[in-house]
């Protein structure tokens, strides 16, 4: 964006008999701001009333000559801000989508999570179900062990004091 009011390009234009909507279009497209070019155009204005006789400033401004129109100056800062809020729009909509995106991949992720720490409870339980189960069985095999040592125990003693004495 140029810098600055272009005063001098209005007065040049002008002198070559431009009209003032074409000198607007050419500034906007130069790259001037509506507020640079109406600023200019504003200067250029009053450089000419300093150097124009009173008659011929009352006639220009009679005839439009060299006034600006007052609706194409609303019409031109209009576009400008609308252009300046649709960029904006713009903008806001590319970061909701983008946000919107993200939000969608969290519950995804989310979802898989929690699909997995159902397996894993699953997984887990089962896993302390099979270790209960084996603990029973332990169980059982140590109680049918101690029956067994009941009814061989005594047995075994009273041989291993029988093989004592016929080795005395």
């Amino acid at each position: 964006m140029p810098e600055g009011t272009p005063t001098d390009i209005v007065i040049q234009y002008r002198g070559q008999g431009y009209p003032d909507d074409s000198i607007i279009q050419a500034l906007q497209q130069q790259g001037y701001t509506s507020q640079q070019v109406f600023d200019a155009m504003g200067q250029a204005d009053q450089k000419g009333q300093q150097t124009a006789a009173p008659q011929d400033m009352e006639q220009g401004y009679s005839e439009g000559g060299s006034g600006l129109n007052t609706e194409e100056i609303v019409e031109s800062i209009v576009q400008e801000k609308w252009k300046e809020f649709s960029e904006k729009m713009r903008a806001m909509n590319e970061w909701r989508d983008k946000t919107e995106s993200r939000v969608v991949n969290l519950e995804q992720m989310m979802s898989l999570l929690k699909e997995n720490f159902d397996k894993l409870h699953e997984g887990v339980l089962g896993k302390i179900g099979e270790y209960d189960n084996n603990l029973k069985e332990v169980g059982s095999s140590i109680q049918a062990m101690d029956q067994v040592f009941k009814k061989v125990l005594p047995t075994l003693t009273e041989s291993v004091n029988k093989l004592e004495r016929i080795a005395k």
